[in-house]
């Protein structure tokens, strides 16, 4: 390996975890500016959009809470790595409520809607701040 190699190697920030980041005097993490933001009144209607009204667009929603975590001293996330996070939330959701709606004989159970139910996914994402 070349020494200009190495050199962009070691320059690397390494990762770090979405609810270990958080900086003085806050010390709110990402996670937990996330799940603030998503457990405002109103806000993840605004991601998810419904029936009556479209979702708003997703960058300026990312937007929004890349400026939270600005206000609370995070600045090293970009606004795609928001995205992922939030994706990989809510993709996790989407799995343990289908499992959950399993009744085990390959059939779902009674209750079926379109997408999550707001109120349940608040309750995982809340849930999801606190095992953190």
């Amino acid at each position: 390996m070349s020494s200009s190699t190495n050199a962009a190697v070691n320059s690397r920030k390494k990762p770090v975890a979405w609810e270990k980041d958080g900086v003085e005097p806050h010390n709110k993490s990402s996670m937990a500016v996330l799940i603030e933001w998503f457990t405002t009144s109103g806000n993840y209607n605004s991601w998810r959009g419904s029936k009556n009204s479209p979702a708003a667009s997703k960058k300026v929603l990312v937007g929004k809470i890349a400026t939270k975590l600005a206000e609370a001293g995070i600045t090293s996330r970009k606004e795609q790595d928001i995205l992922s996070k939030i994706s990989s939330i809510l993709n996790d959701y989407s799995k343990a409520a289908d499992w959950l709606s399993d009744t085990g004989n390959g059939v779902r159970a009674e209750k079926t809607n379109e997408g999550a139910d707001p109120e349940d996914t608040e309750r995982y994402i809340r849930g999801m701040l606190l095992s953190s």
